[in-house]
């Protein structure tokens, strides 16, 4: 059967809507054929998006009244932030609806994509779609570059390039992985780790039970307040008693698998981490600036892909969106991508749109400049340093 000639129908509900009629077959379909994908599991969703059911729109693709695919999108108000470099000058608040996760699990059908964002053209309120880390061989990205519909309605901005979307291969051994790297990087990174190691009592602890989560957590949140993201950026770990919440349903469903590193029982880094049946997610990473010098973010990166490739279940590694040295410097293969908004046509929207679009060409100028001086590194680390001075 061609494409073309299917006949189907897209099933549109929100998250805090009745499921008893589609519940079983979607878990049927998500176990089958989705490879347990978490971003499409109906318990995932129904359980991280708890206070915000009514956000959570979920396409169902139906053929022969079946399911045979979905596409899952959270439509909430979020701050467009206009910066200049890391720092935020002021937000402009839009009604966002984004894809959870990186595609839309179906056939590549015009008809069923017309449906769908014919459905997302009605909702009340909306200003913008986004598209993260969107693989540009996909059908989706095709659909929305090409689609009449889409032109039409909305004006497409990629605040940057495509680059590299990269990730780690954990099929084989970690011997067999270390061999991408030079036989110098090897014995460096190596060094790294026994250097770490005589520094005092070494230990990772790894967290995938309920009740580690909360241990887990508060000693992260020390090590998080002490990083210039937290300091700096106003990120990293904050609400501490809804992620606590959080993690502990993802440690009950099997989804957690974060790490702890300690040297003589302090903690010094942690990377907070979710899994599936395919992939593992890092979601947040911090160290504390004082063991710098034992460069404990690569020490705990390289600990903890020693632990995947023993526990041999996962087959990648996602580093998500963006570029950045660390990720080409550890990966092992990659696919091009690119995060793109869809403004729609309307003037708060397009308002917000060229605003945002001036501030993010200001900043890509004045990096231009600093990198034609070769400035650009120092003045980053000052900012960075001053801003943790506070936290010790």
């Amino acid at each position: 059967m061609n494409p073309g000639d299917i006949k189907c129908e897209v099933l549109h509900k929100t998250l805090d809507q009745d499921m008893d009629e589609i519940l079983e077959s979607w878990r049927s379909w998500n176990e089958n054929c989705n490879e347990g994908f978490m971003f499409q599991s109906p318990d995932f969703l129904e359980h991280i998006f708890s206070d915000e059911k009514k956000n959570i729109h979920l396409f169902f693709i139906l053929i022969d009244g079946k399911i045979a695919g979905i596409a899952p999108f959270c439509l909430r108000k979020v701050a467009l932030e206009c910066k200049i470099g890391e720092v935020t000058i002021f937000n402009f608040y839009i009604q966002r609806m984004y894809l959870l996760g990186e595609k839309i699990n179906s056939i590549p059908n015009i008809e069923i994509y017309d449906k769908i964002f014919n459905i997302i053209l009605s909702l009340k309120d909306l200003d913008a779609l986004y598209f993260q880390s969107l693989d540009i061989d996909s059908y989706l990205y095709h659909y929305l570059s090409t689609s009449t519909l889409i032109k039409k309605y909305f004006s497409m901005y990629a605040p940057t390039c495509p680059k590299k979307y990269s990730m780690i291969n954990l099929s084989g051994t970690f011997d067999e992985y270390m061999k991408k790297f030079s036989k110098k990087t090897q014995h460096n990174r190596m060094r790294e780790i026994r250097k770490f190691e005589r520094a005092g009592k070494s230990e990772l602890v790894c967290i995938t039970r309920e009740e580690d989560v909360e241990d887990f957590i508060n000693l992260a949140s020390e090590v998080s307040r002490k990083t210039y993201q937290y300091n700096l950026l106003k990120l990293g770990l904050r609400d501490i008693e809804s992620l606590q919440k959080r993690l502990k349903t993802l440690a009950k469903y099997g989804w957690l698998r974060s790490y702890l590193l300690k040297l003589d029982d302090v903690p010094c880094s942690f990377m907070i981490g979710y899994q599936d049946k395919k992939n593992f997610y890092p979601i947040h990473m911090g160290y504390d600036p004082k063991y710098s010098n034992y460069e404990v973010g690569n020490v705990l990166l390289f600990l903890i892909l020693q632990d995947l490739f023993r526990l041999n279940t996962h087959q990648y590694f996602q580093f998500g969106m963006g570029g950045g040295f660390h990720k080409d410097f550890f990966s092992n293969c990659n696919y091009t991508e690119t995060s793109v908004y869809f403004f729609k046509k309307k003037f708060y929207s397009l308002l917000s749109y060229k605003i945002y679009q001036f501030f993010i060409f200001f900043t890509n100028s004045i990096k231009f400049i600093l990198d034609f001086f070769h400035i650009k590194k120092s003045i980053k680390k000052m900012i960075r340093y001053l801003s943790t001075i506070k936290s010790k």
